[in-house]
C-alpha cells in the first residue's frame, strides 16, 4: 500500500488535491482550502465562522488566524483551547452551518477521549507555576548564546571540538525553539531560522 494510500484512509475522508510532487506548507494550506469547505471562512467542527475583525486581538497572534483562512481549524481549535473562553468568543463570529461535511475522521464528541481530556486538565493546568514559563525562556536564550559564542570559538581557533560544540548546542535550539510555535508570536520562534529552515515552512 503506497504512502498516500495509508494517508488518505487513516487521516482524512478526502485525500487533499493538487498534492503532487513538491509539497510545502503553503501548497498544503492551499489544498485543504479545496477540501475543508470553509467557504473562505474558518471552519470549526460544522460552524463556519468570520474571525476577521477578531485577527489582530487574538491571543495566541494574528498569523496563526491569517495562514488558515479558508480551513477547517477544529484540531487547531480544540488543541489549543483548553479553557472555555475561547469557544464563548467565537459565538459571536458565528456565520452559519458548514454546506458540505467535515473531511476528517475526528468527531470531539463531548463525552469522548479528546473532551473528557480536556476537561480533567483544566484544574491541574491552574496548578502550573508561572516560574517554569520564564525558566524554558532562559534555557533557550542560554542555548543561543551558547551557539554563537561556540561558533566564534570555532572559527576564531579553527576548532573541531567548538565546532561539535556548536552543532549540538543549535541542534537542541532548534529542537526548544518549536515550542514557541506555538504560542503567541514572538521573537523565540525566530530561534529556528538559525537552522536555515523558516519556522514557517513555507517557500
Amino acid at each position: 500500500m503506497s504512502l498516500a494510500t495509508e494517508v488518505q484512509l487513516s487521516l482524512s475522508v478526502k485525500y487533499p488535491t493538487n498534492l503532487v510532487g513538491l509539497i510545502t506548507g503553503d501548497k498544503w494550506l492551499n489544498s485543504k482550502r479545496e477540501s475543508d469547505g470553509a467557504e473562505g471562512l474558518w471552519r470549526i467542527h460544522d460552524g463556519l465562522y468570520d474571525v476577521s475583525d477578531f485577527i489582530s486581538s487574538h491571543p495566541g497572534g494574528p498569523s496563526w488566524l491569517e495562514m488558515t483562512k479558508g480551513t477547517d481549524i477544529t484540531e487547531a481549535f480544540e488543541a489549543h483551547h483548553v479553557n472555555l473562553v475561547a469557544e464563548k468568543t467565537l459565538q459571536k463570529y458565528y456565520v452559519r452551518k458548514a454546506l458540505a461535511p467535515r473531511n476528517s475522521p475526528f468527531t470531539f464528541e463531548e463525552d469522548g477521549f479528546y473532551r473528557t481530556l480536556k476537561r480533567n486538565i483544566r484544574p491541574i493546568l491552574k496548578t502550573v507555576p508561572k516560574s517554569t514559563i520564564r525558566a524554558t525562556d532562559l534555557v533557550i536564550d542560554a542555548l543561543v548564546v551558547g551557539t554563537f559564542l561556540t561558533a566564534i570559538c570555532a572559527a576564531k581557533f579553527m576548532s573541531l571540538a567548538f565546532a561539535c560544540v556548536c552543532a549540538f548546542l543549535l541542534t537542541f535550539t532548534t529542537i526548544a525553539a518549536h515550542n514557541y510555535f506555538h504560542k503567541r508570536d514572538n521573537f523565540r520562534m525566530y530561534y529556528f531560522n538559525l537552522c536555515l529552515m523558516d519556522f514557517r515552512f513555507s517557500f
